[in-house]
């Protein structure tokens, strides 16, 4: 019986290791089933609700939950696993839904008055944002365990992009797009001391969870992609490491610096790609022994350790682009289309300058979620 056990283990283990991934455009078209099924409820919404905005008081809960679950969360279930191969069919069938339903509401629409801000206060875009991260997340966690979910859409060895190596990255952009520094929060010194208490309070809550992770994971003998983080290392105290980190890194710098987090994201992205350049990369994949062994804690933990620092970096542009929400109001269509075009010249840089690496090096190797290199960075 142990044997079969561990034969099974083992074929668990290999089911989800030694991934390549797929390409970015192919995670981008999976991802862009999110925006298209909000368009879908809310057009659903306003043809169902009309001025009211909301469906709540029109018709019951479990009616509402259906609603919302077949607009909002099953088209991302399915493009995440049936409909892998057909997400660009499926998307433009969801668009066309929509865009249908907008036509037909084009002329009760016209004979209505609405008085709906601009954007309004709520920011209920990021709200859909965050919320999708973790719908996403739940749906790749467990369903990457079956066939159902494409093993291109699973965490990469090593290099690669995959749909799950989205998650990392959005989670840290989903909590630094909203945290006291990208809201203008620590202004005065009793925000200041409120803000940091916070701010640690939520690093020991992720330090807790790391730990009941690590002790339910080696318990229960469930199956471990050391490579992931390392042997005793989690995504939870790597996200603790990075509040830590970010608190001191901000209450130590220049106050005109802070004002910037960008700069110092991009600084410390550059270098750590420096560091990972000479030498600290080889070390990350095959330890200090350079045969991959791991003897002590350090090297044990390599990977999770030394990646902190990108997610780092990371954490800070994310914080730069929350400043960008809550640093203005954004309540006229002039301030929102200047809002959108900063967001899309950061995309077009992105991109571009991800291109331009793979130009320069080996296309196939430059983006690694095991490094959280810049090229990492970028496609985030």
């Amino acid at each position: 019986m142990a044997a079969e056990n561990t034969s099974y283990r083992n074929l668990q283990k290999s089911f989800i290791s030694n991934l390549n991934g797929t390409t970015a455009f192919e995670i981008s078209l999976a991802t862009s089933s999110a925006p298209v099924s909000v368009l879908l409820r809310s057009l659903l919404c306003q043809f169902l609700a009309g001025n009211r905005q909301t469906l709540e008081g029109i018709f019951p809960t479990s009616i509402i939950f259906m609603l919302e679950y077949v607009t909002l969360v099953l088209p991302t279930f399915l493009v995440f696993t049936v409909l892998a191969d057909y997400a660009f069919i499926f998307n433009l069938l969801l668009l066309l839904l929509a865009t249908t339903g907008l036509f037909f509401q084009g002329n009760s629409i016209q004979n209505q008055t609405f008085s709906v801000p601009v954007l309004d206060k709520k920011k209920r875009f990021l709200c859909n944002f965050r919320a999708y991260v973790n719908i996403a997340t739940a749906i790749s966690i467990l369903a990457v365990d079956f066939s159902i979910y494409p093993r291109r859409y699973a965490k990469t060895e090593t290099y690669g992009t995959g749909l799950m190596d989205v998650g990392v990255g959005s989670f840290m952009i989903a909590n630094a797009v909203v945290c006291q520094d990208a809201r203008g929060a620590t202004a005065s010194t009793a925000s200041f001391a409120k803000a940091v208490k916070k701010e640690l309070r939520a690093v020991f809550v992720l330090l807790g969870l790391g730990l009941v992770r690590f002790a339910a994971v080696k318990t229960t003998d469930y199956q471990e992609h050391v490579s992931e983080y390392g042997v005793h290392w989690n995504f939870f105290l790597t996200l603790a490491c990075v509040r830590v980190l970010s608190i001191i890194i901000l209450r130590t710098l220049p106050e005109n610096l802070g004002k910037h987090p960008w700069i110092i994201g991009i600084l410390i992205g550059l270098f750590y790609q420096r560091a990972l350049v000479n030498g600290l990369e080889n070390f990350v994949l095959n330890g200090s022994r350079g045969d991959g062994s791991r003897s002590n804690f350090i090297d044990a933990n390599r990977e999770g350790i030394c990646s902190s620092l990108g997610y780092v970096a990371l954490y800070f542009i994310g914080v730069s682009i929350g400043k960008l929400f809550f640093y203005n109001k954004h309540d006229s269509v002039r301030s929102l289309l200047k809002l959108f075009l900063s967001l899309m010249c950061i995309v077009v840089l992105c991109w571009s300058t991800l291109w331009y690496w793979g130009n320069m090096h080996s296309p196939e190797r430059i983006i690694s979620r095991r490094l959280a290199n810049f090229p990492f960075l970028l496609w985030q």
